[in-house]
């Protein structure tokens, strides 16, 4: 069966071959009749299809098309010794180097020049002297490209390509300097980043159970721009592929105690859903199934954005010129607002609905209380934003990048500790930073709070909580960062899905650490005593029924008389918390109506909503990030020196990717306001509906006593009551004291009305 047609006809059978034993009996046939020479393989491209199942799923045929393609690779080297041909190295068993041959050089036939060849002559592919192994050196080689490393790292992409091919030189050094050019354009010259993708490529490419992905980048049928994209999974054969996934699925099982026979007793009744039948695969198998397909799709997606941020390592953009101007227009335009809301501190009246609430002298207080913090902040945010500038444009971030290393040193560990420098980095830049707001904080405290009232603390006791907030941030701070960055090292490019997990998960600590360990730091917290208000709150909570596991009172008046109450805990352990200044300021009655209104968060899950917004914020942050970690030019437009930004660190690209977002940030925060005023609105009005819900009738007066309470809260803290409208909405997440009595008044309205 020597003809050219009738091995034609078997390579198409065997492309249609649907099942395994086909397969192998059209194998079969071509291992026992086919004659083989170069010219038939050639014409036929036989040895392209039979090449192709080396890598088949399944064991029988790839070893099969292995023998086939090693028996007729021995044909064509036979054939040409026949024809005066140099004996082939692969007959060869030792290593001694050729001599110069005196004719043109042998083509060794590959699966990989079948598919691009005529049967007109081709460029020659000198013999090596190893085994069935080509390379740079072999092929008399010489890249020209004037820089010896890319030389160096051209010819080991050639060195891969050509080992076990047969296609022309020219073919092979083309692909191979195109895979360079690629790499050194992405990486933006050669720095580290570039050696160290050449290095994974070459390492992928000379994997000897992976001899498609060499030949479809010889043969072109895989482009070089998606080739130097791929990740070492993405490139793994298909065998690997499967013996991978063999092993995972093995390793689940064997974690899971997985056997053959499963028993069906009530010793091994499923606690989700009380069948006595084991149930892993539908409750433990399928979701983890279910969570890897979410996974890929995900990174998918991602990586759609990523291609469309391209732009961000590869364009010389002058970010820090970008950040200067934009965080200057949002200081600005916050120092705009106030100086709106600024000539409504010389009203001489309150506005008519709290004209009855508010005498002459109160009115009179809090008006005055309002300009000075007017003044403060806008005094305050031109100086934070003239110091955050300086520090941005005499490179204050290089400097103590630099600092962070050489204070590491000192103990004995190198640059190389980048989690470790990150965090000594993130202390040098606190502390810079924060050093000159100082005075502000101190004028704060004891000159503005003093002036009206409102401070409680003491010199001691103010030097006493900074340094506790300084060391509480060091002892959560470093943890958390370095959980933090290693979850990037960790995950790689799909790091998203698994830093949001741990993000959340922290919340989730922060929930029980915050009221156990850390308040009691600066705060008391007692047990609510025995009366009045406990008997109503217990009683409350009761007929919600809410989770109320604590209630305590805490002595906020030890640092100021402002008053507030609020609740905290995990969904199924909640405790509430009223500032002994709350209780002193109001009645029972309607403490309680403040308490209802918190309540109305806890039954409209407004806590677990808001939750969810900020993933959704934090989800867009760290997909738009991945293209800002990677971009040396982007921390070189910041002043880093070329050898930092080679390779970008975690910290630092994060770092000023969130400087690039602070105008994005300003318009999110008005949006949260929005989402928060209208839970604020919901909450008022689930209070004043409680005699409906509970059908309870001394709660009928619910919404007047919530509306006692909020007037009396503005009274003693001496809130603003004239609001500019643009300044509320980017500053306040509540609606004014006049538009929430004018809300509670229209749902007293409705209520009245349904019980007519």
């Amino acid at each position: 069966m020597s003809a050219v047609s009738e091995l034609k006809t078997l390579v198409k059978s065997l492309q249609r071959a649907s099942t395994e034993e086909e397969t192998i009996g059209i194998l079969q046939t071509l291992k026992k009749e086919a004659k083989i020479t170069e010219a038939v393989l050639r014409e036929s491209k036989a040895g392209l299809a039979v090449g192709k199942l080396r890598t088949h799923a399944s064991k029988n045929v790839a070893d099969l098309a292995k023998e086939i393609v090693k028996m007729w690779k021995n044909e064509v080297e036979r054939e040409k010794q026949s024809h005066g041909g140099k004996p082939a190295a692969a007959q060869s068993s030792t290593s001694a180097t050729p001599a110069p041959p005196a004719k043109p050089p042998v083509r060794k036939l590959s699966m990989a020049s079948t598919n691009r060849q005529s049967s007109t002559p081709q460029p020659a592919t000198p013999t090596n002297s190893k085994a069935d192994v080509r390379n740079a050196k072999s092929d008399g080689v010489k890249i020209g490209t004037a820089d010896s490393t890319r030389d160096k790292c051209a010819e080991l992409i050639y060195d891969a390509l050509a080992s076990d091919s047969g296609a022309p030189i020219e073919q092979i050094l083309s692909r191979a300097k195109a895979i360079e050019s690629t790499i050194l354009a992405d990486n933006v010259g050669v720095t580290s980043g570039y050696k160290a993708k050449i290095r994974s490529l070459y390492v992928n490419l000379k994997d000897k159970n992976n001899p498609s992905l060499r030949e479809s980048i010889v043969t072109g049928d895989l482009s070089v721009a998606k080739f130097c994209k791929m990740t070492s999974q993405e490139m793994a054969s298909e065998e690997r592929k499967a013996g991978d996934n063999k092993i995972r699925e093995e390793n689940l099982f064997k974690t899971l105690g997985a056997e053959e026979v499963q028993a069906e007793t009530d010793a091994f009744q499923c606690g989700r859903c009380k069948q006595v039948s084991v149930c892993v695969f539908q409750h433990l198998i399928v979701p983890y199934v279910t969570t890897a397909i979410i996974m890929d799709f995900l990174h998918n997606q991602l990586g759609v954005v990523q291609q469309q941020l391209s732009f961000v390592a590869t364009e010389p953009i002058d970010w820090k010129l970008y950040v200067q101007a934009f965080s200057w227009t949002v200081c600005l335009f916050e120092s705009y607002l106030l100086l709106r809301q600024y000539p409504l501190y010389s009203k001489t009246s309150p506005p008519h609905a709290l004209a009855l609430h508010f005498t002459p002298e109160v009115f009179s207080k809090s008006q005055a209380y309002g300009k000075d913090k007017a003044k403060f902040s806008l005094v305050s945010g031109l100086y934070k934003q003239t110091v955050d500038s300086l520090m941005l444009h005499y490179g204050a971030y290089p400097w103590a990048w630099d600092v962070a290393g050489k204070l590491i040193g000192q103990f004995g560990y190198s640059t190389q500790y980048e989690i470790l420098r990150s965090i000594v980095f993130s202390c040098v830049v606190y502390f810079v930073s924060s050093i000159p707001s100082l005075p502000f904080s101190v004028y704060s405290t004891f000159v503005l709070e003093e002036k009206h009232g409102f401070n409680k603390t003491t010199p001691a006791l103010f030097v006493t909580d900074l340094l506790k907030g300084w060391g509480i941030g060091l002892a959560i701070g470093a943890p958390f960062l370095a959980a933090f960055l290693y979850v990037f090292q960790w995950a790689g490019d799909r790091f998203v899905p698994w830093l949001m997990a741990f993000l959340i998960s922290f919340q989730m600590i922060m929930v029980i650490l915050y009221p156990t360990v850390i308040q009691p730091l600066f705060n008391k917290l007692s047990p609510l005593a025995e009366g009045e208000l406990r008997s109503r709150i217990e009683a409350l909570a009761t007929k919600l029924k809410f989770p109320l596991k604590h209630l305590y009172e805490i002595d906020g008046s030890k640092r100021s008389s402002h008053s507030n109450a609020y609740f905290f805990g995990l969904p199924w352990s909640k405790h509430i918390v009223v500032f002994d200044t709350l209780i002193k300021q109001s009645k029972a009655e309607e403490v309680e109506a403040v308490l209802a209104h918190e309540l109305g968060h806890w039954y409209y899950m407004h806590p677990t909503k808001m939750l969810l917004v900020s993933q959704l914020h934090i989800f867009t942050i760290l997909g738009l990030f991945p293209a800002f970690m990677h971009a040396p030019l982007f921390l070189r437009s910041f002043g880093f020196s070329k050898a930092v930004a080679a390779k970008p660190p975690t910290i630092l690209a994060f770092m000023l990717f969130q400087m690039i977002l602070i105008p994005l940030e300003a318009f999110v925060g008005i949006g949260m306001n929005i989402v928060s005023r209208k839970f604020e609105y919901e909450a008022d009005q689930f209070a004043c509906e409680l005699k409906d819900r509970l059908k309870v009738e001394d709660m009928s007066n619910m919404g007047e006593r919530l509306g006692t309470a909020l007037v009396t809260l503005h009274v003693k803290n001496l809130s603003t009551v004239w609001v500019d409208w643009m300044y509320s909405a980017y500053h306040h997440s509540h609606p004014t004291l006049t538009e929430r009595l004018k809300a509670l008044e229209t749902y007293r309205h409705v209520t009245t009305k349904k019980e007519q």
